[in-house]
């Protein structure tokens, strides 16, 4: 009896130290990164380059040889890399309107319209800082917007995202009456404030009016500073931003998106959706797709994919939640300084211009 008794703890302990086993394989999985075991094991990567002319700002020429050549040559070389774009419709009409640029405007038209991995979100005329705008003006950005994308573009606009400071409260009810389907409420790059947090796969955006969008949200504590070095951590981790702040960087840039995924789950993130809108030079990312590409030879862990397939996947899985910021939680700050400055020196180079002439 005896025997048989220890024969029994025997066992048990046996089945414990096992369980124990799994229980520290399944920990050191999650500290390496996603494991692409189950949909919610997966880093979700939505790529969209934000880099049209910025009303002027930039020539056609810099542009195109910056940015367009750049990452339809990437996407060339990375066939299954998924990158879309988040141009204002002000840019197409830009380009459409000035004979000159005829040549740039029917390869862009020609790129965007053959290609199957290349979709397009956003919706705005310009970047309008939303914060500042009656809901009239609103409604006339995304009624002159969405109409120049989709000429241009022959495809439709469903999801509503912004790089700079463009969300606020109201949006929900044009969002809706414009028919789009979704949002992703991150401000990206920060330089005029940032948007609510809330930690949520996705919520439901509610509008001062009570109308709802689904919603990507910016998780907490992913407001990475408000000023010219601030942007959402998740594309500063991503396109290596942090060098410029002055945190401690990881040994490879592949830990630094692990240590992101690791956070956002810690935080009870089920699926977690890595974003980028930003004009920026996306082939400088190239060591990370590289260490992606080995570490997840398959792109089950790391998937690139667009806002509709993410949304798609979250739609059927998530328990949605109300999330309905007032218009203070939006953080704003107009930098009155550097603007200044901007027009002082433009004015001042005009004049010296005249007196030279």
């Amino acid at each position: 009896m005896k025997k048989a008794k220890c024969a029994s703890i025997f066992l048990v302990l046996c089945m414990l130290l096992t369980s124990l086993s799994a229980f520290t394989l399944s920990a050191d999985a999650v500290e390496t990164g996603p494991t692409g075991k189950t949909d919610q094991d997966r880093l979700y990567i939505l790529l969209y380059d934000h880099s049209d002319y910025h009303a002027g700002e930039y020539p056609i020429e810099y542009i195109f040889e910056h940015y367009f050549d750049q990452y339809s040559a990437l996407m060339k070389e990375y066939p299954d890399l998924i990158m879309g774009n988040q141009y204002g419709g002000s840019f197409y009409d830009y380009l459409e309107e000035n004979s000159m640029y005829k040549t740039y405007a029917d390869r862009l038209k020609e790129y965007i319209r053959n290609n199957n991995r290349v979709n397009v979100i956003g919706g705005t005329y310009s970047q309008a800082i939303s914060f500042w705008l009656p809901e009239e003006s609103a409604i006339r950005q995304f009624t002159y917007g969405i109409n120049a994308i989709e000429r241009f573009t022959n495809k439709k606009v469903n999801y509503f995202a912004y790089s700079e400071n463009t969300g606020f409260t109201y949006l929900p009810q044009i969002l809706n009456d414009f028919g789009i389907k979704g949002a992703i409420m991150r401000t990206h790059y920060a330089p005029l404030g940032h948007s609510p947090t809330v930690d949520g796969s996705l919520v439901n955006w509610v509008g001062i009016d009570g109308s709802k969008i689904k919603t990507i949200p910016t998780y907490n504590n992913d407001n990475l500073r408000t000023d010219y070095a601030g942007m959402h951590l998740s594309e500063a981790t991503f396109i290596d931003w942090l060098k410029w702040t002055g945190l401690p960087q990881q040994p490879t840039r592949i830990e630094e998106i692990n240590k992101y995924y690791r956070e956002k789950k810690a935080q009870g993130i089920e699926y977690v959706v890595l974003t980028v809108v930003e004009d920026t030079i996306f082939s400088e990312a190239k060591p990370l797709f590289n260490q992606i590409k080995e570490a997840d030879p398959e792109g089950k862990k790391y998937v690139f994919t667009t806002a509709e397939e993410v949304f798609d996947i979250m739609d059927v899985k998530v328990e949605l939640k109300d999330f309905a910021p007032k218009p203070n939680d939006w953080s704003t700050s107009m930098n009155t300084g550097y603007y200044a400055d901007k027009a002082v020196r433009k004015t001042t180079e005009t004049a010296r211009l005249i007196t030279d002439t």
